[in-house]
């Protein structure tokens, strides 16, 4: 990268589409490692400000809809090019591909998929000489902006200290949970049946911070064990890090449970998964349920 900047934050895969429809691996070649990237986080919905020539078609003044603004491509900066990518652009080519990118720790390990799209542009980058600037016109779904947040936690890999999740928020919380189930370190024995483990509950004022907290307990700092209750169904199924049955002993319970149990007051507030976050009550229920012996203290 350019004289006294960082680690890339970033790296471009080439992306087979036919591959990954077939369920091969999609992932040809590194393209680029990337300084950084602007416009890559989704964004909440603007208010409608529109010009005058902008207004919808009759059709959709018809049936009550108005067209979504297309959302702006986004920029990879600072962008060290390799492979495929830099003959097509000492050739000079415009058709660059479809390409995948990917948010890395500071020691250049991958962290979790970022975006996939297609390469539309360069110029030359400020970042440095022989760098470029790349633009990226995504076709799947932007990341929320909590997972900035979350990515920055993850910078100097994985966690080594429990409750780094702690200070997110409900969006970043969830985020946590999809980094954390993509980076558990697969095909390794469970613990015994029978075996205990400690869950930290000081911090678990919603479901999100159950599973966080849960996955630790099990997984150690940074560890998954579902992050909802159909994705722990099928965790206590083994192969994610213990057997069944096991206790779970949950400290700080009264955290929870006066947390958690405020859900009762609002059966009727459904948020938009459509499915109400479980209680401390049914949290319990539903372990006891599977075999799991869980004390709170």
């Amino acid at each position: 990268m350019g004289a006294g900047e960082g680690p890339p934050r970033y790296l471009l895969l080439s992306y087979d589409t036919a591959a990954a429809l077939g369920g091969t691996d999609s992932h040809e070649e590194t393209w680029a490692r990337c300084a950084d990237c602007e416009g890559l986080f989704d964004a909440p919905p603007a208010h409608d400000v529109r010009e005058p020539h902008d207004r919808a078609s009759p059709d959709e003044l018809l049936y009550g809809r108005q067209p979504e603004p297309p959302e702006p491509p986004l920029r990879l900066l600072g962008c060290a090019p390799h492979g495929a990518l830099q003959r097509a652009l000492n050739a000079g080519e415009e058709d660059l591909g479809h390409a995948q990118l990917v948010r890395l720790d500071v020691h250049g390990r991958t962290v979790q998929t970022a975006v996939e799209g297609e390469l539309t542009a360069w110029m030359p980058s400020a970042h440095g000489p022989g760098l470029v600037d790349l633009t990226l016109d995504p076709w799947s779904e932007r990341p929320p902006s909590a997972a900035s947040e979350v990515w920055d936690l993850w910078w100097q890999g994985r966690p080594t200290t429990a409750n780094v999740w702690a200070c997110c928020g409900p969006e970043g919380r969830a985020f946590w949970l999809r980094t954390a189930a993509v980076n558990r370190t697969a095909g390794q024995p469970d613990t015994p049946a029978g075996t205990t483990h400690h869950l930290d509950g000081r911090h678990v004022t919603d479901e999100h911070g159950f599973f966080c907290a849960l996955g630790e307990a099990v997984n150690g700092p940074g560890g998954y064990f579902g992050r909802d209750l159909d994705t722990l169904d099928e965790c206590l199924r083994g192969g994610w890090g213990t057997a069944w049955p096991f206790t779970l002993v949950w400290h700080d319970a009264d955290v929870a449970r006066a947390r958690l149990g405020a859900a009762r007051g609002h059966r009727d507030a459904m948020p938009p998964s459509g499915r109400r976050p479980a209680d401390f009550e049914e949290l319990l229920t539903y372990l006891a349920g599977r075999a799991v012996d869980v004390r709170p203290v």
